[in-house]
């Protein structure tokens, strides 16, 4: 049994993509952190999420892949838009 797997089972750490994990404390302080973006911009791009969290794109994309797996985001022509703005996952 692999320790990253172990943790994800017990929800000590989520599996954003097949090599990047977060803590759950701080998925919710991105989820946050977007909330508050979308209540000024309707849409959200890859290089919005690089300027809030100041990462690459090697983390921003599978990040917003993930909110979209999770319906926070939809990914629309024009970039994501929030779908559940008070739901915390």
């Amino acid at each position: 049994m692999d320790a990253l797997d172990s943790l994800t089972r017990s929800g000590r750490l989520i599996r954003v993509s097949a090599d990047q994990y977060l803590h759950p404390e701080h998925l919710e302080r991105a989820q946050a952190a977007l909330r508050g973006f979308f209540e000024n911009h309707p849409v959200l791009t890859p290089a919005d999420v690089r300027d809030l969290f100041g990462l690459s794109r090697k983390y921003v994309i599978p990040l917003m892949e993930y909110l979209d797996g999770i319906k926070f985001t939809a990914r629309t022509p024009e970039g994501r838009k929030l779908i559940l703005a008070g739901r915390n996952y």
